[in-house]
């Protein structure tokens, strides 16, 4: 029997079995989904990969033409997103897929109607997910039993409308915007509606990207040429705006060591995202190790460190961030990992990181005299220091007590703008609601 033979025999049962006992579905998603993180190259894909493949099954060519022919056949609108809808702009199939996203343009009014339209495929309403997201908000997840699934997502247009339509555009005006959302795309020798290149890049921002999807950022940008929309300057030097440092929202993956804010100098201050939901698990350990927290810095992620010098700080400024976050939604995340900066630096990772990068990366943009880390490093890597230049035992035994705790959930609901006072102590000067007027 070969290997192939030998994976592929098992996995419809092993897929019912893990479906008929629901004990096991959560520790089933998680090892699928680190399957499908890990590189192809590693043990794990190797080992697990094809096994997985097998058991997710693949949408190919003629099922994904089954389900976009039915849906058309019933006059409701839609566009192409996901890896397939990377694969129809491209006008190619450059990887396998084992799901079919599709975003309902009037999801409301007619998600109801495409369920009915995919049971008649024999495909199953299997989840339903609303969630605080800045891209897809809500999603029902469709499956026909046989490993192939369908997602049929929402679009935010009051977010989009922030990033694609012209000053005071809201949802009700994206008749003015539409262009730059939505285009067109070809399966088959068939051709049908697609959510735009741009779009496409901005949405993969919005999760921890596997290797299949970090392919499809570098086909975007490389065949396609999309780029991240540009900021609206609302002040500063005219034909200034030219950075060097878009690095930080187009470059999806890992950056170099930074420091903690315990390092920043006196005439400088820094952007960041407090989160006070990890002081239950890092406040006591921070106290004792993180030499920050003496000076009045709370459990934080930085989003840009150096900025202005504290008596540089104008009201001209203060606009400008108000409007950059503002367009910015909330969103969730997770501190799953622990890492470490040599043996220096102790420090949880953010999940989805890619969304504290894109952040930086439109603060960059917007503010180019004030590149990340005075543009030492090419990238960035969004952190929360839980310990810094302590006793290394010491903060190897915080890891393991730490550890127990992750992950922790948290929301990024606004941004602080802090500095120093004469004393060294940290204040916070500004806080900028995401998505909301400053205070």
């Amino acid at each position: 029997m070969t290997i192939r033979s030998a994976l592929k025999s098992p996995a419809p049962a092993l897929l019912r079995f893990v479906k008929n006992h629901r004990v096991l579905w959560v520790p089933a998603g998680w090892t699928s989904r680190l399957v499908a993180g890990a590189q192809r190259s590693s043990p794990l894909a190797r080992v697990l990969g094809r096994l997985r493949d097998r058991i997710r099954g693949e949408m190919k060519t003629e099922d994904v033409l089954t389900v976009l022919n039915a849906l058309e056949a019933q006059h409701i609108a839609f566009s192409l997103a996901g890896g397939w809808g990377v694969d129809a702009l491209l006008g190619r199939q450059t990887r396998t897929h084992d799901d079919l996203d599709v975003v309902i343009d009037d999801y409301d009014v007619e998600v109801g109607k495409a369920i009915g339209v995919l049971a008649t495929l024999g495909f199953e309403h299997a989840e339903t997910h609303e969630r605080r997201t800045t891209w897809m908000p809500k999603r029902a997840v469709l499956d026909d039993g046989a490993g192939h699934r369908v997602e049929l997502v929402s679009l935010n247009w009051p977010f989009l409308a922030r990033e694609f339509g012209p000053p005071g555009a809201d949802a009700a005006s994206r008749h003015e915007f539409r262009h730059h959302v939505f285009s067109s795309g070809e399966v088959g020798g068939r051709r049908f509606p697609c959510i735009s290149a741009e779009v496409q890049l901005l949405f993969h921002t919005a999760f921890e990207l596997a290797p299949a999807h970090q392919d499809d950022v570098a086909l975007l940008q490389a065949e396609l040429g999309a780029s991240l929309p540009e900021p609206e300057r609302t002040g500063g030097e005219q034909g200034a705006h030219t950075p060097a440092s878009r690095s930080g929202a187009r470059d999806l993956g890992t950056g170099p060591r930074h420091g903690a804010l315990g390092e920043f100098r006196s005439r400088e201050s820094a952007l960041l995202i407090p989160v006070t939901a990890a002081d239950g698990a890092v406040r006591r350990l921070r106290r004792k190790l993180d030499p920050s927290f003496a000076l009045g810095i709370p459990s934080h992620i930085t989003i840009l460190y150096p900025f202005l010098a504290p008596a540089s700080v104008s009201d001209s400024h203060t606009t400008r961030l108000a409007k950059l976050f503002g367009r910015c939604e909330p969103f969730d995340f997770a501190l799953s990992d622990l890492g470490w900066f040599d043996d220096r630096v102790m420090y949880l990772t953010p999940s989805p990181r890619a969304l504290f990068v894109y952040l930086t990366g439109r603060l960059a943009a917007e503010f180019p005299e004030h590149p990340p880390y005075g543009g030492e490093y090419d990238g960035v890597i969004p952190h929360l220091t839980v310990g810094e230049d302590a006793r290394p035992a010491s903060m190897r035994r915080a890891a393991r007590r730490l550890q127990k705790k992750l992950p922790i959930r948290a929301t990024a609901t606004e941004v602080w703008l802090m500095a120093p006072d004469a004393a060294g102590h940290w204040d916070v000067l500004r806080k900028f609601p995401l998505g909301g007027d400053s205070r």
